[in-house]
Order: C-alpha cells, then sequence, then structure tokens
C-alpha cells in the first residue's frame, strides 16, 4: 500500500511527537517506524488506520489515491483510471485488495460512529447544563 511519508512526518513534528512515540503508539519499534517515515518499508491497512487514528486525520490523506480502488463488475479501476482486468490477475492479490477496501471501509465506518459517539455525549451534557 502507498502511502504519503511526508505527510506522516509533517503530522508527527506538528503534533510534537518523537518517532519513539508514534512507534510506542502504534505498537512498533522505532527503528521499525523509521523506513515508514522515509518511505522505504511497505504499510499495511492496520499500521495506516493506526497512524490515522493518533494523528486524528483522514485515512484518506494518508493514502495515495492510487490505493483507493473501486470496483467495476469484473474490473477493478484504480484512482488513476487503470483499469485491471482481474480475470487475469493472481487470485491472491484480487482477494487482498478486496480485503484492504472492506477493512478500510469498515474503518471509517468505525471512525464515523466514534465522532457521532462524542458529539451525542456533547449534546446530552449540554442539554443537562441548559
Amino acid at each position: 500500500m502507498q502511502y504519503k511519508a511526508n505527510k506522516l512526518k509533517d503530522t508527527r513534528i506538528h503534533n510534537k511527537l518523537t518517532q519513539q512515540e508514534v512507534a510506542e503508539a502504534i505498537h512498533m519499534s522505532q527503528t521499525g517506524y523509521s523506513p515508514i517515515e522515509l518511505g522505504t518499508r511497505k504499510v499495511d491497512l492496520d499500521i495506516l488506520l493506526k497512524l490515522a487514528n493518533l494523528y486524528n486525520e483522514n485515512p484518506n490523506d494518508l493514502m495515495e489515491p492510487s490505493d483507493i480502488t473501486i470496483i467495476f463488475n469484473d474490473k477493478i479501476k484504480n484512482m488513476e483510471g487503470v483499469i485491471i482486468d482481474y480475470k487475469n490477475t493472481v487470485p491472491d492479490k484480487i482477494i487482498d485488495t478486496l480485503k484492504d477496501i472492506i477493512a478500510y471501509k469498515d474503518a471509517l465506518i468505525d471512525q464515523k460512529i466514534k465522532h457521532i459517539l462524542k458529539l451525542e455525549t456533547l449534546i446530552n451534557n449540554a442539554v443537562k447544563k441548559g
């Protein structure tokens, strides 16, 4: 999965965190995290979602557009418009891509639910005070 390494570094610095602090927050070592910011280590969706949650960022903002895919009938079209005929693609790769899409959408739904619950709590507290 392609991600925006510079965005991760800039966001970490903006939040006044060290690589060590970020690594601990996502349950990695600092030496494991450092190559992520350099863009030399591949990142799976789980790590990307942990980073998005840590920084309170939309995961879309951390991913390269080519990794956000749309499925059309028997083809997969990425955001660059490249259509991949998955009938001629290795099935495991297709399954992995679809699992990533589903996990990503599930994570977005979970994130939205958390925001709604926070808003509900704020509204309830305001009503009680009001």
